[in-house]
């Protein structure tokens, strides 16, 4: 990925996918809580991907960030074959699911 693509998904994504523990410390501390303690967990689900999900998350006109992101960059028939691809792979079928849960405490005088 280029710089300037890295950045673009940034843009799109911002303070959905690119944050930190250290962005939820100083965004907790900017609002006035003192003592901020974060920890990130990585948690696992067997989840199934189902069409209506695939489907969802190749749609432009459903705000997809997903599918505006790979829309700047491939052509539409591109996309409908990694779409199509991703079908046959994992369309309603068990996966390992991978998402991380950030807990944290603070104090607020």
């Amino acid at each position: 990925m280029t710089d300037l693509e890295d950045e673009d998904l940034r843009s799109d994504a911002a303070g959905i996918t690119d944050w930190d523990e250290h962005d939820l410390e100083n965004d907790a501390a900017a609002v006035g809580f003192e003592k901020v303690r974060v920890q990130i967990r990585s948690f696992e689900e067997t989840r199934v991907v189902s069409r209506q999900d695939l489907n969802r998350w190749f749609d432009i006109t459903d705000r997809s960030l997903y599918a505006r992101v790979m829309s700047r960059h491939l052509r539409s028939d591109e996309i409908d074959e990694i779409k199509k691809i991703l079908s046959l792979l994992i369309a309603d079928k068990p996966l390992t699911w991978k998402k991380p849960v950030a807990i944290f405490t603070a104090a607020k005088q």
